[in-house]
C-alpha cells in the first residue's frame, strides 16, 4: 500500500484530502507541523507527500519540501496553498515540488494528480 503523508494545518482540509482519495487503499500519515513532517518522513519513507506551505509552526512547507528532496528522495510531492503569486508557485516547483495544487483545489484535480503519481512510481 501507498503510504501518504498530510503536512496541513487545517484539519478540515486534511479530512477533505482523505475522503476524496478514499478511492484507494492509502496509509495516511498526519502532521500540521514542518518539523514533526520531517521526522515523520525519516521513520516512515511515504512515497507521496500532500503539503501546504504555511503550517503551524516554524518550519514551512518550503522547508519541508526542500530538505526530502536534499535527501534524494523519489518521493513525489503535491504542494497545495491558498492563492499565492505566479513567483511563490516558481519557488513551490524550485525546492523539488511535482505538483502544485491552489486553495480552494478540485477534488478531480487532486485525484489526477494522485493518478499521475502513482503511475510515475510504478514506472520506476
Amino acid at each position: 500500500m501507498v503510504k501518504i503523508l498530510l503536512v496541513e494545518d487545517d484539519e478540515h482540509i486534511r479530512n477533505l484530502i482523505k475522503e476524496t482519495l478514499s478511492f484507494n487503499n492509502f496509509i495516511f500519515l498526519e502532521t500540521d507541523k514542518g518539523k514533526e513532517a520531517l521526522e515523520i518522513y525519516t521513520r516512515e519513507k511515504p512515497e507521496v507527500l500532500i503539503v501546504d506551505v504555511n503550517l503551524a509552526d516554524s518550519v514551512s512547507g518550503l522547508e519541508v519540501v526542500k530538505e526530502i528532496k536534499s535527501k534524494a528522495s523519489k518521493s513525489k510531492i503535491l504542494i497545495l496553498s491558498g492563492a499565492i503569486p505566479e513567483q511563490e508557485k516558481e519557488k513551490c516547483y524550485k525546492v523539488g515540488a511535482d505538483a502544485y495544487l491552489p486553495k480552494p483545489f478540485s477534488p478531480l484535480s487532486l485525484i489526477q494528480t494522485m493518478e499521475d503519481f502513482l503511475n510515475e512510481l510504478a514506472g520506476e
